[in-house]
């Protein structure tokens, strides 16, 4: 359905290839009708165009970028998997521990004071968009402070080794602190709510009675249950 959509939403609106060559007055009418011809815009919409729309997408031909002159759109993609995987892979990691760590907590003491407290941060970082999260971390962190530069992956000409590996993270640190501030909520939320459900079982009354202690007890039998809906939002959200 997204691929279809996509395909009639673009074939609806103004600014496709041809018609953006129609607007330079020096291209020819023979130099448009063969670029019709090359992006098969010559052929009909259904089912030619859509069936091979369809199949370039599942064969990974997305053909080439008009904004980055005529480079392929893989390529320009395959710069920006290594950053992106790295950016939210941490952010997704720290997140998880962070946002588990504070729903067991919060969970174990419910309707404690540090309850209250926790699920209040929760709730903030839950409903705290991820934009205003980064204008907020680089404003105070990059700018304010100047501790961490402000865009980029890495510094131009930077240097190799141990020292690019922490030029590196320096860029990052601020993209992967707006990710995890944005899912710790998420995920501190939610098992939060497990916890405090899987408190009430029977399994937990009898580890109370063989005396086992707080800790173990949230360890080795209530987080093994309580996780799993938290750990499916985690792969959702990866």
């Amino acid at each position: 359905m997204v691929l279809i959509l996509n395909f009639v939403l673009f074939r609806l609106m103004p600014g496709s290839p041809d018609r953006a060559l129609a607007r330079n007055p020096r291209v020819s009418a023979a130099a448009m009708e063969a670029a019709r011809v090359r992006w098969g815009l010559d052929k009909p919409i259904f089912p030619d165009q859509l069936i091979a729309y369809v199949g370039a997408t599942i064969t990974g031909d997305f053909g080439y970028s008009v904004k980055y002159g005529g480079r392929e759109v893989t390529s320009v993609i395959g710069e920006k998997i290594g950053p992106t995987l790295l950016i939210v892979g941490l952010g997704e990691l720290i997140a998880l521990a962070a946002g588990i760590a504070l729903g067991a907590w919060t969970g174990w003491r419910r309707g404690r004071f540090g309850d209250r407290v926790g699920t209040l941060g929760a709730l903030i970082l839950y409903s705290m968009p991820y934009f205003w999260t980064g204008m907020l971390l680089i404003t105070l962190f990059a700018t304010t402070l100047g501790w961490l530069p402000t865009s980029g992956i890495t510094t131009p000409g930077g240097p190799g080794g141990i020292q690019g590996a922490i030029d590196l993270l320096r860029h990052a640190a601020l993209p992967i602190a707006t990710i995890a501030l944005g899912l710790i909520g998420q995920y501190a939320i939610l098992l939060r709510s497990s916890v405090a459900e899987a408190l009430r079982e029977g399994y937990v009354l009898t580890a109370r009675a063989k005396g086992l202690r707080d800790e173990r007890i949230l360890r080795g039998h209530i987080l093994p249950n309580a996780l799993l809906p938290t750990v499916t939002l985690a792969a959702i959200n990866a």
